[in-house]
């Protein structure tokens, strides 16, 4: 991956629109990113993986945190990185969520986060999971490895070389995903536990078994089973089990003994219950019998007063049935007689009143009848001048228009003169500015040349200190030469002798383990290891197995004469090829940067010395003429500028006072036409003004109001009243003749009421009115005589039926039989609850039996499962006792750390002239720590190992660049050949002195090779004079700016 362009908008602390142009960079070799402390320079890293992956390159900072704080609210924020990956080009925007200005302008919205790739042929994938995806599987790594591998960012290198065992094994597990082999240590440990569980509840299980058996105090084989649940030993299964089965046998025998007991108690009180019942039934026929006849003498005596309820109750039917409806009627024709006479009397009354006011109602009407031609004659004044209002309207218009064009055609006269002034003004600066610039037009060629002079010194006098540096190395190395060789032949034979006998012993060591846990595999069960549910060809058990102390004693030996050989192998190797090489290309490049010098090896420092001296001298001259030459670029530029500002507003000026005159035009020929228009409408309107006119026109148009108003009011008030008249007059005369009708009815209904009041018996209407009774009471004494009559017929029949039954019978006394059967009852249910007991406990025993012995077997199979696992998950997990922490996981992941040490050594071995080699620690600062991931130094010059964090400031940044960069190249590897173009390096370097930071620069030069790009944040001074490729961000108090120098 190489990235081409990166734009930034209102990200971080860059409130605008930036442009960074990584392809002016080229395609190799190194530049510089620098600036104030704070001023955004890792923002940049931040902005590519975040176009990429969605996250920031440090991981700390979350994507609502990357909206800039100086970015005005209508600045969107967003990244967009036009990159490289192979032979294709592809571009990424992405923006986190944030809150911008709405559409309108009022207020705010949240703009939500979002993403789209532009591929090679035009396609657009779009949303953050989505392209975050895409730029995984097109570039073969993640978020993690892409960190390590191209963008290593402030905090990372310390960390790797710093990390205990753990925490380097979260890194790694990260980026070499190795988290498959810790699920299967955690899936061992889970069956393990599970395993362990099962056992412990199985034992649990029949203690608690043997717990819950129930024996009678009084049985033979109480104490022993009580001495046995005491004990709560379960491997006394067999003796608990026998006897608790004489137990159950002695409760069977005791159980058959109370039933045959209890048979026949139950036929003696069966035929007790059948003597009681009988004499109990007679007893209460004889007490009812003697009840119901009581009854019947006091129903006797109430006869009298039943036969008066009959006959008023006749009477009453009478009066109501044949009487009272034609008495209701009369009563309703007295009452619609008595109002109608009412109603007649006040509508006369009504009538005689209001004659009088009809009459004076009716004058007042036609007088405003006669009102008539005097209302048109206003309605016709009002209407003409209705019609001039518009006129007035218009006149009004015209006069405020006319004032206006005449304050316009003043401005417009007064602005002309103004920019013909300034026009004068800027004709005369801009033939100056042009003569002045006359003056500066050689400035590019000679800056060219100033340039090219400055690099070609600049290079010269850097290969020189190079190569000085690389004379003082060379020197030192050769002593070391001779004693590397001779330890070398020695360390290889030793390592190939215990190499091949650990090969050995860990093939038989993994083959015994495999067998171990093949020996519990059945079909159709899931291997705890692969999980497949068939075994077709399971590992056989070996006969003699080394175990794990003999396996990790010789693994020891063999990395101890692994690491001693290699060291040798490398230092002797390195030495040698690095001193014969580097002295004859010390020698070649000494001539190629030189004229007429001669050079050997042995004169060839002395030269370097004097060369390097001169050349100095060379660039301090081109700097001052460097400083004059931007001294005049700056007049230069400044003056041109000024020229465009000039020339721009010249011509804008000019299309201004065109514009002008053009206007001025306009604006008098439409005054002229207005004042015509003003001066022929106001000889045609009848007032001077149209305030006047209103007024008039109000006046009339209230007159004409108040005389339509009172003439409508008159003609209603008159019409309402002669409506009312006729229609009570008429109401009137209808009420009369309803009345007329009515006493006629009436009289006929008096004597047919008469006449019916003798034949039913009736003296007079109000001997008719006290037998009247109303429907309830009618209803109360039927119910009543209709209750007599029903209790006392079955008083009578209850007291002729008991008679003939209980002929001869007698009271019978029960208490002796009641008491014979309670006795009885109570022995029964004594021994009942003896036999339920007995058959509680008999079930109980006879299952808590069948579980003791069903979980035994359990226990067997459960305590077999859970040692092989045991063994299998202490060493999958590193959990051994008295051995060494390495779990499964950090085995593998120790591989890939090997081979990280051994790439980061080319590199640290170099930059610390030979002296220091990393390495992994033999073993844990203690056997109870997680081991397989230590780090040490191997300090050449004193010939022992000691702890990272004894290297100094520079010397760890050193070995911290080392393991990055290998680390770097072996995740490359592993992942495929991943194409990464580009690598970024974020600080570190102030903790070098010169010649480190020249080694760390050649480093980083050495990666250049094969067009590869080095990226580098740095404030070290030596790095801003050395490199030339510079992107240099620069901030002040509305936030970042980016320059880029070549």
């Amino acid at each position: 991956m190489r990235p081409i362009n990166l734009e930034i908008s209102g990200f971080g602390p860059y409130p605008d629109w930036v442009n960074i142009p990584f392809e002016r960079f080229g395609s190799r070799g190194i530049f510089l990113i620098t600036g104030d402390t704070g001023a955004g320079k890792t923002t940049i890293f931040d902005a590519i993986t975040y176009a990429l992956y969605g996250e920031t390159s440090g991981g700390t900072r979350t994507g609502e945190m990357l909206r800039s704080d100086f970015a005005k609210e209508d600045v969107k924020t967003y990244v967009r990185l036009t990159f490289a990956y192979g032979k294709d080009i592809y571009t990424v925007k992405r923006n986190p969520k944030y809150a911008r200005a709405k559409a309108n302008g009022k207020g705010t919205t949240t703009e939500n986060p979002n993403a789209e790739l532009t591929l090679t042929d035009g396609k657009v994938i779009t949303g953050n999971k989505q392209v975050t995806t895409y730029v995984k599987e097109l570039m073969g790594i993640d978020y993690s490895q892409f960190t390590q591998i191209a963008m290593i960012a402030q905090g990372d290198f310390l960390r790797l070389l710093l990390a205990g065992s753990k925490e380097r094994g979260e890194i790694f597990r990260r980026i070499f995903n190795t988290g498959f082999c810790q699920q299967l240590q955690l899936q061992l440990k889970s069956k393990m536990v599970s395993a362990k569980t099962d056992y412990k509840m199985a034992q649990t299980g029949i203690l608690q078994y043997i717990q819950g058996i129930k024996v009678h105090e009084n049985s033979l084989y109480y104490g022993d089973i009580y001495s046995l649940q005491q004990e709560q030993n379960v491997n006394k299964i067999d003796e608990i089990t026998e006897l608790l089965q004489k137990a159950i046998d002695e409760d069977k025998h005791l159980e058959s003994k109370i039933n045959s007991s209890l048979a026949t108690m139950d036929a003696t009180v069966k035929n007790l219950s059948l003597k009681i019942t009988q004499g109990a039934d007679n007893n209460e026929k004889l007490y009812s019998l003697k009840r119901e006849k009581a009854n019947l003498v006091k129903l006797e005596s109430l006869l009298a007063g039943v036969e008066k309820d009959k006959q008023a109750l006749a009477q009453a039917q009478t009066a109501l049935v044949n009487i009272k409806p034609t008495a209701d009627k009369v009563t309703s024709l007295q009452g619609d007689i008595e109002r109608l006479v009412i109603q007649i009397k006040d509508k006369e009354r009504f009538i005689s009143e209001k004659n009088k006011l009809l009459q004076e109602l009716y004058a007042k009407y036609l007088l405003q009848k006669n009102g008539e031609l005097q209302r048109d004659k206003l309605k016709a004044e009002i209407s003409k001048l209705i019609e001039e209002q518009d006129r007035y309207q218009v006149f009004n218009n015209l006069g405020l228009q006319c004032g206006k064009l005449q304050k316009e055609f003043d401005v417009l006269q007064k602005n002309i003169k103004a920019k013909e002034g300034l026009l004068d003004t800027y004709t005369k600066s801009v033939e100056g500015l042009k003569e002045t610039l006359k003056k500066y037009d050689n400035l590019p060629i000679l800056e060219e040349q100033l340039k090219n002079s400055f690099v070609q010194r600049q290079q010269v006098g850097g290969v020189l200190k190079a190569l000085n540096d690389r004379l003082i190395r060379a020197e030192a190395s050769k002593t070391k030469l001779e004693q590397a060789w001779r330890s070398f032949i020695s360390l290889d034979k030793a390592y190939i002798d215990v190499n091949t006998e650990y090969a050995l012993m860990e093939s038989r060591f993994l083959q015994g383990q495999a067998g171990l846990l093949a020996a519990t595999l059945q079909e159709n069960t899931p291997c705890p290891v692969c999980g497949s549910a068939l075994h077709p060809n399971p590992a056989k058990l070996l006969q003699e197995i080394p175990d794990k102390e003999q396996l990790d004693k010789k693994g020891q030996e063999k990395d101890t004469a692994y690491i001693a050989r290699q060291q040798a192998s490398e230092m002797s190797g390195a030495i040698q090829a690095r001193l014969d090489a580097e002295m004859n290309s010390i020698v070649n490049d000494i001539i190629n940067c030189t004229e007429g010098v001669t050079v050997t090896k042995e004169n060839c420092s002395q030269v370097i010395k004097s060369e390097i001296k001169n050349e100095t001298a060379r660039c301090n001259i081109l700097r001052e003429k460097k400083k004059n030459l931007r001294e005049k670029q700056g007049l230069a530029g400044a003056a041109k500028e000024q020229l465009n500002l000039y020339e721009e507003n010249l011509k804008e000026l000019q299309q201004q006072v065109k514009v002008l005159t053009e206007n001025i035009q306009k604006t008098l020929a439409q005054l002229e036409k207005t004042k015509g228009e003003y001066t022929a409408v106001g000889k045609q309107l009848q007032y001077d003004t149209a305030q006047a006119a209103k007024k008039v026109l109000n006046e009339k148009q209230k007159a004409l109001c108040q005389l339509q108003q009172e003439y409508e009011t008159a003609e209603k008030l008159y019409r309402q009243l002669k409506d009312r008249l006729e229609t009570t007059k008429a109401t009137l005369e209808e009420n009369k003749v309803s009345l007329r009708e009515n006493n006629t009815v009436l009289a006929g209904m008096l004597e047919k009421l008469n006449i019916l009041l003798k034949e039913n018996n009736f003296d007079s209407y109000d001997s008719y009115i006290k037998s009247l009774k109303t429907n309830d009471e009618i209803q109360e004494i039927t119910t009543r005589i209709n209750g007599f009559v029903a209790d006392y017929t079955q008083a009578k029949s209850n007291v002729d039926l008991l008679t003939s039954q209980l002929k001869g019978e007698k009271i019978v006394d029960l208490m002796p039989l009641s008491e014979e059967k309670q006795n009885l009852v109570q022995c029964i249910a004594s021994q009942t609850q003896n036999r339920d007991n007995i058959i509680t406990r008999l079930n109980s025993n006879t299952d808590i039996l069948t579980n003791i012995k069903r979980q035994a077997k359990l226990l067997l199979g459960y305590v077999d499962s859970y040692m092989v696992l045991k063994n299998l998950s202490e060493t999958a997990n590193g959990e051994l006792s008295g051995k060494e922490k390495i779990a499964f996981e950090q085995y593998i992941q120790g591989a890939y750390f090997s081979e990280i040490i051994y790439e980061a050594n080319k590199r640290f071995t170099y930059m610390s002239d030979g002296r220091y080699k990393l390495v992994r620690a033999t073993q844990a600062e203690n056997l109870r720590s997680q081991s397989g991931l230590e780090l040490e130094v191997l300090d050449n010059y004193t010939g022992k190992n000691r702890s990272v964090k004894s290297l100094s400031g520079g010397e760890a940044f050193k070995a911290s660049l080392s393991l990055a960069l290998g680390l770097s190249d072996v995740i490359q590897r592993k992942a495929g050949g991943v194409c990464l173009d580009t690598m970024f390096v974020d600080e570190g370097f102030g903790s070098l002195d010169d010649q480190s930071l020249n080694q760390a620069v050649d480093i980083l030069n050495q990666l250049t090779q094969g067009n590869r790009l080095v990226g580098i944040i740095s404030h070290v001074s030596q790095l801003k004079e050395n490199i030339d490729k510079k992107l240099i961000v620069r901030k002040n108090n509305t936030g970042s700016t980016v320059e880029i120098y070549i």
